[in-house]
């Protein structure tokens, strides 16, 4: 803020720049969410999920674009036991699988 002094436009610019994260501080921030982000006790897929996706917004929002076999990895790594064979059927599926595939098939096995 004080590289803006009596500069309102300058000023709201720096602010505008913060709040959406176009930062690099701000992506490594979401980044690290992203990465330590674990599955809560009593917490369904789909809530754990939707939680993954507002950090992976907020990336987008801040330009970076994460690859959908990452986010793919990282949604899987905390899913519990009871989701092995899911996880092994998406680690070793020869077919490409995209995140928007990963959720549908999430879902149904939920």
């Amino acid at each position: 803020m004080k590289g803006a002094d009596n500069d309102g436009k300058k000023t709201i610019g720096i602010l505008r720049a913060h709040c959406q994260g176009n930062t690099k501080p701000k992506a490594i921030s979401l980044y690290m969410q992203l990465i330590n982000i674990q599955m809560k006790k009593n917490e369904n897929v789909t809530s754990y999920r939707i939680r993954a996706e507002k950090i992976i917004g907020a990336l987008g929002r801040a330009k970076e674009v994460p690859s959908e076999k990452l986010l793919i990895s990282i949604l899987l790594k905390v899913l519990p036991p009871k989701y092995r064979q899911f996880s092994i059927h998406v680690t070793q599926s020869s077919e490409d699988v995209s995140l928007s595939k990963f959720k549908v098939a999430s879902k149904g096995f939920e």
